[in-house]
This record gives C-alpha cells, sequence and structure tokens, in this order.
C-alpha cells in the first residue's frame, strides 16, 4: 500500500487520524486527479461524518 500512494502522491495531509487532503506528485497530477475524482462520483457523503459507497459502486 505504502508503494501506491508514494507513487501518487507526495503528501498526504492528516489531521487527528484521517486524511483531510493531498499533494499530487507533478508527474502523476492528472491521473490522480481523475482517479479522486472517480471516486467522488462514486461516492456520497452520509451526516457530514462519512462515506458509503452508493448502491451502484457496490
Amino acid at each position: 500500500m505504502q508503494e501506491l500512494l508514494t507513487a501518487l502522491f507526495d503528501h498526504l495531509h492528516v489531521y487527528d487520524g484521517q486524511i483531510t487532503g493531498y499533494t499530487a506528485r507533478k508527474d502523476r497530477e492528472a491521473e490522480v486527479l481523475g482517479l479522486i475524482e472517480a471516486v467522488r462520483r462514486r461516492v456520497i457523503k452520509v451526516g457530514g461524518d462519512g462515506l458509503e459507497p452508493t448502491t451502484s459502486s457496490v
């Protein structure tokens, strides 16, 4: 898992044990942004305190 994260991100911004943001590697920025957007389209925010998969992605 660490190898994948290192391949995609320069930094992961962590607060209180949770990832709150990221800095994509410059050489992979377009791919990372595409992946993040694809994930965002497949999840819905639940009650402001978590993410849950939509039924179409289960």
